[in-house]
């Protein structure tokens, strides 16, 4: 009498898979070892060398930013050929490095302190225009040029920077005083229209600033200006 054939039940059948599939898998290794080897070795390469990026990366930046502590106090030490020969090494050596960009500013406020005034808009010009998103820098570049354009007695082009820096980066701490700044500009440039709207402008959005005070009492006198 033929016995009938026992039913294989699930788990068999997946156990019997399994088993074919890790003899295939087997022998697909055993053809091509060198091609795995050489697959998990650039696996680990890759993933060597982008360890090795970030932490030079960090470190470089660390570095940098212990180069840019010791610019700014060089700058504030008044101790000038110091400071800017770290800014110009940051700027060569840690180039694209946010401290980089603050090297700029330093070397920017140097040259003005030297009354180099050309040297010093030349430098602001590139940090305006390499990090005019940056709101530290950008604001910073923009107030330092209209600053010398004031200085200069371009009262037209200083208001221009002023009203820059306040449309701009209008979060800035500082941007309520550019307003001021572009009002009194504006007004000694006899465009006293332009000087009214930047003290309103100054009252409007920063009501609550000592620069809204101010703006106050310079639009009260220019009330009967046309």
């Amino acid at each position: 009498m033929i016995k009938p054939k026992k039913r294989l039940v699930k788990a068999q059948l997946k156990e019997d898979h399994f088993i074919i599939f890790t003899a295939k898998a087997e022998t697909w290794l055993e053809a091509n070892r060198k091609e795995v080897l050489y697959g998990f070795t650039g696996i680990i390469l890759v993933v060597a060398l982008g360890f090795i990026f970030n932490w030079s990366k960090a470190n470089s930046e660390k570095t940098a930013a212990f180069e840019e502590l010791l610019a700014r106090d060089a700058f504030a030490r008044t101790a000038l050929d110091s400071a800017l020969i770290r800014s110009d090494m940051i700027l060569d050596d840690f180039s694209g490095s946010p401290s980089a960009a603050v090297a700029l500013i330093i070397k920017g406020r140097v040259f003005e302190s030297r009354g180099e005034f050309d040297k010093a808009v030349e430098v602001y010009e590139k940090a305006l225009e390499d990090y005019s998103e940056e709101e530290y820098i950008g604001y910073g570049a923009c107030y330092a040029l209209g600053t010398i354009a004031l200085g200069r007695n371009d009262f037209s082009k200083a208001a221009e920077f002023f009203d820059k820096a306040a449309a701009k980066f209008p979060k800035h701490f500082s941007a309520p005083d550019a307003l001021v700044e572009a009002g009194k500009a504006h007004e000694k440039a006899g465009k006293f229209a332009q000087a009214k709207s930047s003290y309103r402008k100054a009252m409007g959005d920063y009501p609550k600033s000592r620069s809204a005070d101010a703006a106050r009492d310079n639009l009260a006198k220019l009330e009967f200006m046309p």
